[in-house]
């Protein structure tokens, strides 16, 4: 009888063990599921993300096309209108960028 027992107490343990074996492969089947929900989500919202910025970016460069394309005509029609003084503006803009570009000569012409 005392075998009995013992027999039963081993297989009640057993079955025991077996089962929380399965709950515990069963909680980690449900976290790796959610995990991978998550991750798909994350996944998702970012390429969404991607996508808006990639449009606006694209808006910006067309606006940006345009009125640069804007200002080229804007500016070549003054030039047309004002041939002299365009000349002499840039001519003025040549001299004030070569004195900014060119070696400073504070203590002599050896340098």
């Amino acid at each position: 009888m005392a075998e009995t027992s013992i027999r039963d107490r081993a297989g009640d343990f057993a079955s025991g063990v077996k089962e929380k074996a399965q709950d515990v492969a069963a909680g980690a089947s449900t976290m790796v599921d959610k995990t991978k929900r998550t991750a798909q989500e994350w996944a998702s919202a970012a390429s969404e993300t991607v996508g808006q910025t990639k449009e606006k970016v694209q808006e910006v460069a067309a606006t940006v096309a345009e009125t640069a394309e804007n200002f080229s005509q804007e500016m070549a029609g003054m030039i047309r209108r004002y041939p002299l003084q365009s000349m002499l503006i840039v001519l003025g803009i040549g001299v004030l960028l070569g004195q900014f570009v060119r070696p400073s000569r504070a203590f002599g012409p050896e340098g």
